[in-house]
């Protein structure tokens, strides 16, 4: 007798947090790292409140990328938007 062990899809809770927010969720096959994008309008605290959540579960860490320069200011792009 063979016994299959189907893993639920590692990235499907975060993708389905992040299609309310009206984001786009890319990840390899080997899952190393998962690159979110949000529009600024569905705002820092429900993109923290999602990923801080399914970081969490997940045992992993998260960073906002393209957001903070160097100093930690936030970028012009941003102030603008």
């Amino acid at each position: 007798m063979t016994h299959i062990q189907v893993r639920a899809d590692p990235g499907s809770s975060v993708r389905a947090a992040f299609d309310r927010l009206g984001g786009v969720v890319e990840m390899p096959a080997d899952r190393r790292f998962i690159v979110i994008t949000v529009p600024v309008r569905a705002g820092f605290p429900a993109v923290e409140a999602a990923v801080g959540s399914w970081a969490a579960d997940h045992d992993s860490g998260w960073e906002y990328g393209n957001v903070y320069d160097d100093g930690g200011g936030v970028l012009p792009w941003l102030r603008t938007a």
